[in-house]
Formats: C-alpha cells, sequence, structure tokens
C-alpha cells in the first residue's frame, strides 16, 4: 500500500468531512496503525504523498484552510476523483476478467483441437496397422475414395461439433459468471 493509500484512508478515518484531517493527525494514525513505519522517513514520505495527492487531484483544502500552504492546516478527499478512480478500477478488473474468460475459451479449444488430432493420428495408426496385417497372399486395395471422403467429413464434423459444444458451455458459464460479479459489488 502507498504511501497516498495511507493518507487517504486516514482522512477517511479520522478526518471529518467538511473539516478534513490535520497533518499531525494522519501522522499519529498512520503511526499507530502500521506497525512496520519506518517513523525517520515518515515525515518526508508524508509530504512527498500529500504533494501528490495535490498533484493528482485526490487531496484538496477546506474552506477553512485555502490560504495555508505546506503542511499545515487540514486535507479533505476530492470525492469526484475518488469516485471516478474507483469506477476505473471496477472498468479495469471487468477487461481483466473478460480477458482471462477469451482466454480459458481458448484454452479449451485447442484442448478441443489437440483431440481432434489425436484421434485423427489415432485412426491414421489404425489404418496404418490393418494394412501391415493384411497376409502376404493378398495385394492391398487401395482405400476407395469415397470412403475417403466420407470419414474425413466425419471426423471434420465431429471436430466442429465438439468446439461448438465447448463454445456454448463457456458462454453459459460467461452469462452466470457476469451475473455474480455485478450481486458481489
Amino acid at each position: 500500500m502507498s504511501t497516498l493509500d495511507l493518507v487517504v484512508k486516514a482522512i477517511e478515518t479520522i478526518g471529518a468531512p467538511r473539516r478534513g484531517a490535520s497533518y499531525l493527525a494522519i501522522q499519529k494514525w498512520i503511526s499507530s496503525s502500521r506497525e512496520n513505519v519506518a517513523t525517520n522517513r515518515l515525515k518526508t514520505d508524508l509530504k512527498k504523498a500529500i504533494d501528490k495527492g495535490f498533484k493528482s487531484g485526490i487531496l484538496e483544502r477546506p474552506t477553512i484552510s485555502k490560504n495555508v500552504t505546506g503542511l499545515r492546516g487540514y486535507f479533505i478527499l476530492n470525492k469526484d476523483v475518488i469516485a471516478q478512480k474507483k469506477q476505473d478500477e471496477v472498468e479495469t478488473a471487468e477487461k481483466l476478467e473478460e480477458k482471462a474468460q477469451v482466454t480459458e475459451v481458448v484454452k479449451t479449444k485447442a484442448a478441443a483441437v489437440e483431440i481432434a488430432k489425436a484421434v485423427t493420428v489415432k485412426k491414421t495408426k489404425d489404418a496404418a496397422t490393418q494394412t501391415k496385417e493384411a497376409p502376404d497372399s493378398a495385394p492391398a486395395q487401395e482405400p476407395d475414395p469415397d470412403e475417403v471422403r466420407r470419414e474425413r467429413f466425419e471426423m471434420e464434423w465431429n471436430r466442429k461439433l465438439f468446439l461448438l459444444m465447448c463454445a456454448m458451455e463457456s458462454s453459459k458459464s460467461n452469462d452466470s459468471g457476469q451475473g455474480s460479479s455485478l450481486n458481489e459489488d
């Protein structure tokens, strides 16, 4: 957690909505709530975090401290900027979730292709062993081109059917996953 996040949390916890929180109150809250804070660096880290908060628009001065500069006075949160940041975080999380679902579908499709290839290889190996097992007295017959075409069509049809079923299952899980993510908020 960054120092700016700690400052925001401190102001939310101890600051009055209109008045805000002072530098000393923020420093005491961080020191008491965080065990592993380096007290010798806390002052400089807080100063940098407060400056960064003003530059990014997260922090602002209340009306009673408008003319004060530096670390004196009080600090309040800019609710509009914080609400926008939370909205951006939600959108980013949703995009990451969609990306994870897409990669899951791609992995499923890749697995389906691997299965289809394995089935094809197995069938070709079975056909090869059948031709090897044929007695030497009988000449090897060429497979009927129509029969080969029909077998290829069946294999391709089964592969497409399997991919379609995988896509339907993933879309069902996506639909149910989207509904649950809205309820979690």
